[in-house]
């Protein structure tokens, strides 16, 4: 047995150093995070007056809601990652009181009198770009009487290993912190 590893340890050491080399660079283009930054945030209450006009409010009195958010995401791998399942989620304190899918604002299309978007279900984020998502929310009635007591708007969506991403305020500023966990 040691005669033969003797003759052949070069082609043994040869292909042991191509199998760590593979498996090190698979690892290693793996790695990387995804930074999301918010750019603009803009959120509108409003009612109908007496004349059926369309008038800015506070939320108290509010028939309806509508929520924009701009965001950057960088991805910093050195592979395509994908983000799906995008939802704003209305919270007051800790109870759930609306959980909505967000339209997608490059899909936006007018027919004259209506503005049209398609939902945001998934999108694929290119290695090492900065990509700008658009998301917006009009909520009617019923969903605008359900979020009068909202405390807290959290945007949450799941990547490619099927893990909840929850994007949090992280301070005054419009940068957002990312937090991960399982969702079986």
């Amino acid at each position: 047995m040691i005669f033969f590893l003797k003759n052949f340890e070069g082609i043994i050491g040869a292909l042991l150093g191509v199998i760590v080399t593979l498996v090190l660079t698979n690892l290693l283009r793996h790695l990387g995070k995804l930074y999301i930054y918010a750019t603009e945030i803009k959120t509108e209450f409003t009612r109908l007056d007496g004349y059926g006009c369309m008038k800015d409010c506070d939320i108290l009195e509010a028939q309806f809601a509508t929520f924009d958010l701009d965001v950057e995401i960088y991805n910093n791998s050195e592979v395509p990652k994908a983000l799906r399942d995008f939802a704003f989620r209305f919270y007051c304190d800790k109870e759930l009181l609306l959980e909505e899918t967000p339209d997608d604002n490059r899909t936006a299309r007018s027919n004259g009198h209506w503005l049209i978007r398609d939902g945001f279900y998934i999108y694929n984020l290119n290695p090492k770009t900065i990509s700008r998502l658009s998301f917006h929310l009009s909520l009617g009635e019923e969903d605008t009487s359900k979020i009068k007591k909202f405390n807290k708007i959290v945007i949450s969506c799941k990547n490619h290993k099927h893990k909840e991403i929850v994007l949090k305020k992280a301070s005054a500023s419009t940068q957002l912190h990312i937090t991960e966990e399982s969702r079986n």
